[in-house]
């Protein structure tokens, strides 16, 4: 019937418009570079006052000193400590960062006497402490907020890598390598030596505590 085939070609029509209005957008699909593990630098910064006729700090910013380095926890494997003089006209600037850095090596807290430059400058009678540190941005992983089908392009998802990069950053001993490789230095081979030996036969290296004893075959009769 001619009514028959025109009903079934409407219903093709919104069947149609239906499943292309449900479809996701092909702008949505674009490639992205897959997360890396990385680290990002932050510095935290303390000023210390002097007064005008002081070249030592005094007890009192001492204390103060000890209360901020307390309050923001000191990782001496990781963090770097700067001492900064901020008012280069004064005859005091070199003995008053001594006495800071002399200060923190009591606490066993090593510091750096830096040089800062001219946006640095301009603070009279101040001694700045900087503590640098990396930490590992926050990876919201899994990532599912691009469409997962209808990807004609194939294009890289957003998601992809985003565990290992996530993983990566939990794992890291130091987080400065993510940010910074370390300088190579000479190896001493005896020492990797001895450890293959140690492993192998179980050798007794003198200094080292005693290895885990092997499994080894043995042709001895069950009885």
């Amino acid at each position: 019937m001619p009514g028959t085939g025109l009903l079934r070609g409407l219903m093709a029509v919104l069947i149609a418009a239906t499943a292309t209005g449900c479809a996701p957008y092909m702008k949505d699909f674009y490639s992205e570079a897959p997360p890396a593990p990385r680290a990002d630098v932050v510095q935290v910064h303390h000023h210390i006052q002097f007064r005008q006729d002081d070249q030592y700090m005094s007890d009192a910013n001492g204390r103060v000193v000890d209360d901020f380095m307390t309050a923001i926890g000191i990782d001496p494997r990781q963090d770097r400590v700067v001492v900064l003089d901020r008012d280069a006209r004064s005859a005091w600037a070199a003995q008053r960062t001594e006495s800071v850095r002399a200060h923190l090596a009591r606490r066993n807290i090593v510091a750096e006497a830096g040089v800062g430059g001219p946006e640095t400058l301009g603070y009279p009678d101040t001694v700045t402490v900087i503590v640098e540190r990396y930490v590992v941005p926050t990876l919201d992983c899994p990532d599912w907020t691009q469409p997962r089908g209808g990807n004609a392009a194939n294009s890289t998802h957003r998601n992809f890598g985003c565990a290992e990069a996530f993983n990566v950053q939990q794992m890291v001993a130091n987080k400065r390598d993510l940010a910074t490789g370390r300088t190579m230095g000479p190896t001493d081979g005896d020492i990797q030596a001895l450890q293959v030996l140690r492993y192998k036969a179980d050798v007794k290296v003198p200094g080292h505590p005693a290895g885990k004893a092997i499994l080894r075959e043995s042709t001895q009769a069950l009885e």
